[in-house]
């Protein structure tokens, strides 16, 4: 059987027991007050976080999940500096 990303939360939250919820870099710059290219742009200038799941399908874009709490204290040693 294949590995979809679905399989791979619900193993992750029966090994974990819970699993916080993700936000998508669109949703995670709407909060930070960004752009998504230019969240984006940080993320891969900065050695950002790296995402903690991914979805693509033929049919439809491709979607990258965040952990928010993660991204946000990345983001305040970014602006620090």
């Amino acid at each position: 059987m294949k590995e979809t990303p679905l399989i791979t939360h619900y193993r992750r939250v029966k090994e974990k027991g819970y699993m916080p919820p993700l936000r998508t870099i669109d949703e995670i710059a709407e909060e930070l007050g960004l752009t998504r290219a230019k969240l984006a742009a940080l993320i891969r200038d900065f050695d950002g976080p790296e995402s903690k799941l991914k979805h693509s399908n033929k049919r439809t874009t491709k979607a990258t999940w965040y952990d928010p709490v993660e991204v946000r204290r990345w983001y305040k040693g970014v602006i620090s500096k």
